[in-house]
């Protein structure tokens, strides 16, 4: 279509009051209503809008890469909690002030870190504890909760298996 065309078409759409559009939010309203106009130069009130519109998307963009930024700090530094909890539970009876003799230390490391059966290298075991190593803001995972409640509420037992 050819410049004039595409001006007396549009002219002629703008003054036909009963020409009726439906934008994507799904209102709709007289075009006669509109500023109606078609590639080359933006109406000065269409710019403005375009422009308030640009200047949130790129708003957003740097909010997004700020939380994108966040999100990986905050996932790199719970891994490396992790993996230092995770060392820590390994070589803590080796270090001084762990409150066990690490000699009476059972590994277990899931779900829970160590038993401990105290007096063992002494020669007689007077008590049984469970130990869970924990850094940082760690807490019980859920299986840990259910195995503190079973050992405070005695349903803890020694089973023997085998013919001997």
């Amino acid at each position: 279509m050819k410049s004039d065309e595409q001006s007396s078409l549009l002219k002629s759409i703008s003054s036909d009051r009963s020409i009726r559009a439906e934008a994507p939010c799904g209102h709709a309203y007289r075009l006669s209503d509109s500023i109606v106009f078609c590639g080359g130069e933006i109406p000065e009130c269409a710019k403005a809008y375009v422009d308030g519109r640009k200047e949130e998307i790129s708003g957003l963009k740097d909010d997004l890469s700020s939380l994108r930024k966040k999100l990986t700090t905050g996932f790199e530094k719970k891994s490396v909690e992790i993996k230092i909890g995770k060392t820590m539970e390994k070589v803590l009876p080796a270090l001084k002030g762990f409150p066990y003799e690490p000699r009476d230390c059972r590994p277990l490391f899931d779900p829970i870190d160590y038993i401990a059966f105290i007096g063992l290298t002494k020669g007689a075991v007077g008590e049984i504890d469970f130990i869970d190593v924990k850094t940082g803001n760690a807490r019980l995972k859920d299986v840990q909760k259910e195995i503190k409640a079973a050992v405070e509420d005695g349903d803890v037992r020694l089973e023997r298996c085998g013919d001997g």
